[in-house]
């Protein structure tokens, strides 16, 4: 759903990043990492002298009369937010399966996907894989029935041709 909305309405932004938060989230490492990926989306190039004086200064410069949109996914603890420094006038959708106040975002509770819903998805996602429904369910249930880890494995096994659905989760 972030997705869908996201690039139904990616023409209204100058640059849209999807995040995906790490069980392991280190502060220092993976807020520079979504700055520069900010300044990438947006084509910015990063001088040396501001790498060499502080990156910091640079990107809010560069960012401040820009339009970012930023999916942050499966956020695990709303101090981490904060801690990505996104440009105060960049927009976000933060996904997560927990439930916490953030403040000054709407808060939309979706649930995960119905076991009949997720199936039919994971189905529709890899057509052509002919496996039993005891693989479909192995598969959706792994994810949590929730439908960005449905997409992002699935993915992941489309690109393995070879691989029977039902050796997926062995071929690793």
């Amino acid at each position: 759903l972030s997705r869908q909305f996201a690039f139904e309405y990616k023409q209204n932004f100058d640059a849209l990043l999807e995040v995906a938060m790490p069980l392991n989230f280190e502060v220092a490492r993976h807020a520079r990492a979504v700055q520069l990926a900010i300044l990438r989306a947006l084509e910015i190039k990063i001088p040396k002298s501001a790498l060499k004086s502080g990156l910091d200064r640079f990107y809010r410069q560069a960012t401040q009369q820009k339009r970012i949109l930023v999916i942050v996914e499966n956020l695990q603890n709303p101090e981490h937010l904060d801690s990505l420094n996104l440009p105060t006038n960049a927009s976000a959708i933060v996904t997560s399966r927990l439930r916490y106040p953030l403040k000054d975002f709407d808060v939309l509770n979706l649930s995960v996907l119905s076991d009949m819903q997720a199936m039919e998805m994971a189905k529709s996602l890899l057509r052509g894989r002919s496996a039993d429904d005891s693989n479909f369910y192995l598969l959706v249930y792994e994810c949590g029935m929730n439908p960005g880890a449905i997409t992002d494995v699935a993915g992941r096994i489309a690109e393995l041709h070879s691989v029977p659905l039902a050796d997926f989760w062995f071929a690793f």
